[in-house]
This record gives C-alpha cells, sequence and structure tokens, in this order.
C-alpha cells in the first residue's frame, strides 16, 4: 500500500518532535510555562519569537488543563497521544500525583528510542515510571501495567497499532482521551479516516 509519505518525508515529521520540543523548552525557560522535564530532551536550546512562546503557552495550557480534568473525572480512564513525540505530559500530571490508570504513547521507533533512552538516563523522569516499567522492542518501547511508550506507524493504525494496544491492555469499554496536537494534519485523508472510524466505533 502505498503510504503517501517517502522516506525522507517520514524524516521531516520525526524532526518536527524535536522542534516541538525546542519550542516548549523556550516557552519554560522564559516563564511562559512551568515544565521541568522539557529541557531533558532538548539539546540545543533556542530563544523562541514571542508569538512562538504565545502559541506554545496556549497549546500547552489547553492540552494540560484538558489532561488533568480527564484524568480527576476518569479514575479508570485511559489516555492515548497519537504521536506522541518528546512530549512530557504524563511526567507531568505524575509529578501532580494525577495517572490514568493507562497511559499510552504512540510514535516512530526512531522517535522513541531517544526518548526511552533519555527517561531512563535522568532520575526525576525515571523515578515517576510505574515500578514494573520493562524496556522493549530493542530499547524503542517502554512498557509497564500503567503507561506504555510503543512505536507504530499511524498509517497502519488497525494494522499495527490497535493490536499493540490491546496486547497491553486496552479497554475499548473504557473512558478514553485521544490527544494528537498537529500530528494528523500529516496524514493523507484515507489513513486519517481510518483513526477516526476506528475511534467513533
Amino acid at each position: 500500500m502505498n503510504s503517501g509519505i517517502s522516506e525522507e518525508g517520514d524524516h521531516v515529521v520525526q524532526g518536527t518532535s524535536v522542534d516541538a520540543a525546542t519550542s516548549r523548552d523556550s516557552a519554560a525557560r522564559l516563564g511562559y510555562i512551568v515544565d521541568p522535564f522539557i529541557k531533558h530532551f532538548v539539546r540545543h536550546p533556542q530563544r523562541r519569537a514571542p508569538l512562538i512562546n504565545r502559541g506554545t503557552y496556549a497549546r500547552f495550557t489547553g492540552v494540560q488543563q484538558t489532561l488533568q480534568h480527564f484524568v480527576k473525572a476518569a479514575p479508570m480512564g485511559q489516555v492515548v497521544v497519537l504521536g506522541s513525540g518528546l512530549d512530557t505530559s504524563y511526567f507531568l500530571l505524575a509529578n501532580r500525583g494525577l495517572r490514568a490508570h493507562r497511559y499510552y504513547e504512540i510514535d516512530f521507533a526512531e522517535v522513541n528510542a531517544k526518548k526511552a533512552s533519555t527517561i531512563y538516563k535522568k532520575p526525576d523522569l525515571r523515578s515517576l515510571l510505574p515500578q514494573d516499567i520493562k524496556v522493549a522492542a530493542g530499547g524503542s518501547e517502554l512498557h509497564s501495567s500503567g503507561y506504555c511508550l510503543m512505536s507504530g506507524d499511524l498509517r497502519r493504525f488497525r494494522e499495527e497499532v490497535v493490536p499493540k494496544m490491546q496486547e497491553h491492555g486496552f479497554d475499548p469499554e473504557a473512558p478514553t482521551l485521544f490527544v494528537s496536537e498537529c500530528v494528523l494534519i500529516y496524514l493523507d485523508p484515507e489513513h486519517l479516516d481510518n483513526i477516526l472510524d476506528w475511534i467513533t466505533e
């Protein structure tokens, strides 16, 4: 099946995770947002323009408030982050004592390998992981009862991503919050429809 995106295009999409993390790090360093963890994922900090920092603040605040409200309202709820990149939301929630019953992060293996490595190297990140955490898939995945960092191509959502989530306890009957920040725009309509159809079935 033609994915609609070349291998070179995949690398471009994967690179957006670094760009997003750099923008969040800029906003955190300048006091727009509070994220003590994002610095671990940014090798070369950059000061973004005020407009970018304000946009990051709006995006960050909206997502964090939604996550916090959901986790508080649905103790047995699940969070699924599509195209999670270097996002730190799981750690921000855990640092507040808030945990979804299950939290899934999905992205390319290349992105996840860097993220998993950083998580394990930084004590303040690793200490917030569930006790039963295990490294899998050659270092590109983390599996536990409450948090899973999983590799998958969203263009093969039903065939590749869904079975992995189900293997690690995803409950289709449980309250579930799907989060996708500036990710679905990179998918062809047929792949986007495939995801949305499955979510709304």
